[in-house]
């Protein structure tokens, strides 16, 4: 049965996209104890609506209630930052780009090293807000007990399978406690056992306090 406290309300929401409306007049509500799947192929919206949550993208008219933080984006108020983890392959793609570029730098300076590890990447997501504080190496502890990474923490993130890294990027979200994860297409890339050790960290992700929206384009992901 669900909860009669709302998380999130979608009211009659339209997002405008540089050439077009896209979900036009659409409304969803996020029950406090529920966890969601956003189904359907490439191209339907999926990754738009989405972004919509993160404020990425305008909306056309309605709005949407982050009731969890008693915050109404219908007054241009979104979140903060630290409230919603997102978990993307372009995320990834990303951060490798960022890591190809600090190797070339590294090259050029002659100075020897393996490049970024794990550990870094994960606390990289709280140093673009603030400094490091005395419990974050103990929330570390925390997450990587949680999605079982604590053997590559000290790994270079070359080294890592991408399944091991697509943890490391959904540990890197979990390290500010959001109250909200959007994972979009998390299995995407992914071979059988990277999909299968995800989908573990995942389900166990689900018994904590944190809402889980989960993005696909393939039943057999949920």
């Amino acid at each position: 049965m669900s909860s009669s406290q709302p998380f999130i309300t979608l009211d009659h929401i339209t997002v405008r996209l540089p050439n077009r409306l896209i979900l036009e007049d659409s409304s969803w509500k996020i029950q406090a104890d529920e966890h969601w799947a956003i189904l359907g192929p490439n191209g339907s919206g999926k990754t738009t609506l989405v972004r919509s949550l993160l404020g990425a993208v305008p909306l056309r008219c309605g709005k949407i209630v982050f009731d969890f933080l008693g915050l109404n984006s219908g007054d241009g108020q979104f979140p903060p930052l630290e409230a919603i983890g997102h978990v993307s392959l372009e995320m990834q793609q990303r951060l490798m780009e960022q890591e190809d570029l600090q190797e070339e730098y590294r090259d050029y300076a002659d100075k020897e090293g393996e490049g970024s590890t794990a550990r870094v990447v994960i606390f990289s997501g709280i140093l673009a807000s603030r400094p490091l504080q005395a419990e974050d190496e103990a929330r570390l502890g925390e997450v990587a007990r949680l999605l079982a990474l604590s053997p590559i923490l000290s790994r270079p993130i070359r080294s890592l399978s991408t399944g091991e890294m697509r943890k490391v990027i959904l540990a890197r979200a979990l390290m500010k406690s959001p109250r909200l994860l959007i994972l979009d297409e998390p299995f995407e890339g992914l071979d059988e056992m990277g999909r299968d050790l995800l989908a573990r960290a995942i389900n166990r992700l689900m018994t904590e306090p944190v809402r889980v929206i989960l993005v696909a384009h393939r039943l057999e992901e949920i």
